[in-house]
């Protein structure tokens, strides 16, 4: 749900937006099964003649938020945007659990100002730079900040004839002081219209970083339990990219020609101080870029 309202005042332009969202999931399930049945084409819970079994699960979620942007225009030359959001998840614990993101960005249409116009040579000419925050919380479980346990009948040890029935955790460890990933955007941009805008295009620099990335942390196995994961990692990454688009008319039949290129890199500066090497593709080495690929080299 959001509302707009807008307001000017002779050249100066506003434009003010302010919503609300929620996002939520609840999913029950029942599992019955019947073994061996009896007669195949017939099947039915009760005409099993082998172990009738049962699972059952739950799980919830939610997500919720406010947001908000003012843009101001003047001249349709100099423009300026700040935006926030305000969001809370179910994810983190309720001291963790609500967090502040927000940007700015500022244009300056350079094809407006006499110099440029002089030219004779630009159609649209603009500057722009930026600064942001958003949030992550990709990753987590619904239910990390809350111990879990199995309950698994008959399949302990052999006591006195009976295999035993025991309780024992999920195979995670809970956390309670994650919150959540702030990553930090830089951007530099210009786009520019030629020969009638027929020619058009856009180059970009931008940077980000992130102090508190979520990874896994490694321990080693006599732990005996996956450990959480936490705010402990830092990666920064950068490049730039751009596109060139062409468009025209041959009598009457339109056609556009265009592509776009992207160099970009990045790397985790910090782990948190684990030193374990595991094979597969890794987000959590020291010095690497994420998703890098570790093995046995032959």
């Amino acid at each position: 749900v959001y509302a707009t309202y807008n307001k000017d005042f002779g050249n100066h332009h506003f434009k003010v937006m302010a919503g609300f969202n929620q996002e939520s999931s609840y999913q029950e399930t029942l599992d019955t099964y019947s073994y061996n049945q009896a007669v195949l084409d017939v099947p039915a819970m009760s005409s099993g003649t082998g172990t009738i079994k049962a699972t059952d699960s739950y799980s919830e979620y939610a997500i919720r938020g406010g947001f908000f942007r003012v843009n101001y225009n003047y001249l349709d030359k100099y423009l300026l945007e700040v935006n926030g959001r305000y969001d809370g998840s179910s994810k983190f614990q309720p001291e963790n659990r609500w967090a502040f993101f927000w940007g700015v960005s500022a244009g300056w249409r350079l094809s407006e100002e006499a110099l440029i116009k002089n030219l004779n040579i630009f159609d649209d000419l603009k500057l722009r730079v930026s600064y942001g925050t958003v949030g992550n919380q990709g990753g987590i479980d619904r239910y990390d900040g809350i111990q879990l346990y199995n309950f698994n009948q008959n399949k302990g040890a052999l006591i006195g004839g009976e295999k035993i029935s025991y309780i024992d955790t999920n195979g995670k460890l809970l956390s309670m002081d994650r919150e959540w990933e702030t990553i930090q955007n830089y951007n530099v941009g210009l786009d520019f219209g030629l020969f009638g805008n027929r020619l058009k295009g856009t180059a970009e620099l931008f940077w980000k970083g992130c102090e508190n990335m979520l990874i896994d942390v490694s321990y080693p196995a006599t732990l005996g339990d996956k450990a959480p994961t936490a705010n402990v990692g830092s990666f920064k990454a950068n490049g730039f990219e751009g596109n060139l688009n062409w468009s025209d008319k041959i009598g009457k039949v339109g056609y556009s020609i265009g592509g776009t290129f992207t160099y970009t890199t990045n790397k985790l500066t910090d782990n948190g101080g684990s030193a374990t090497i595991t094979d597969g593709v890794r987000s959590d080495r020291e010095g690497y870029p994420l998703n890098s690929v570790f093995g046995l080299k032959y």
